[in-house]
């Protein structure tokens, strides 16, 4: 996927300010920025479901700017939310499935959209939860639902909004560890996140954003060995112990 000199508007407030970036195939690229930095907005933006005042976004050499969210979805392009909210009434099962039968670019038979269900949730490790309703299951077990739903989408790009919010230390590396089986699997993912350690697990590239624009983008070593973006983000307090 290639973004072209993006520029996204709520109102008066310019959120995305030309941004032009590339994330290649097979990758783990992590936005990093303070809050309202831009980096939901981008989320928001390349997965329509916030409008583009100009620019492009260009998926698979297609044009998908200015697509609705599922048209987008459809090509291969899904996305988690900050807050996941799932169907209360359906099992963990059924939620998955409905996502498996009708995403992607062609429509599954509801046995096959079963099937792909059941591997989804094996992947996120969900499968004992099947029976389970949104409502019974923990923080950590819903954003891996979150994720679940999204990749019964059959995407070859998966753009993740914070998706350790709210995660014990403890629950964060086993979800990691299924962002890296995925990128091994053939995934590209984006993900929002703020945590540093997260982000020198799993990103094969940083991209750091500063009042809607790119400010610093490169490998995580690289990028968070820069003391502008350590002051920047963490504050100067922190700029002489982040690598010791």
């Amino acid at each position: 996927m290639e973004t072209e000199k993006l520029r996204c508007r709520f109102g008066g407030l310019e959120a995305l300010s030309g941004v032009s970036v590339s994330i290649q195939p097979q990758t783990v690229v992590v936005l990093l920025g303070r809050n309202g930095a831009g980096k939901s907005s981008f989320i928001n933006c390349v997965s329509g479901y916030n409008p583009i005042h100009s620019g492009r976004v260009i998926f698979d050499g297609e044009e998908i700017g200015g697509l609705s969210g599922w048209r987008i979805a459809r090509r291969g392009l899904a996305r988690t939310f900050q807050v996941p909210q799932p169907i209360a009434g359906l099992t963990v099962e059924t939620y998955v499935g409905l996502s498996a039968l009708h995403g992607g670019q062609r429509r599954l038979a509801r046995r096959a959209a079963t099937s792909l269900a059941q591997d989804v949730l094996n992947t996120t490790g969900l499968i004992g939860r099947a029976r389970a309703k949104p409502t019974e299951l923990s923080t950590a077990e819903l954003r891996r639902l979150e994720l679940a739903r999204a990749l019964a989408l059959r995407p070859r790009l998966l753009l993740l909004d914070e998706p350790l919010a709210g995660l014990a230390p403890s629950q964060v590396e086993p979800y990691l560890q299924i962002l890296m089986s995925l990128r091994d699997a053939g995934l590209s993912i984006v993900a929002v996140e703020h945590s540093v350690r997260a982000v020198l697990d799993i990103a094969d590239e940083v991209i750091f954003l500063e009042r809607g624009v790119v400010a610093r983008q490169g490998p995580p070593r690289e990028v968070l060995s820069d003391r502008s973006v350590v002051e920047t983000y963490l504050g100067s307090r922190f700029t002489s112990r982040v690598f010791l």
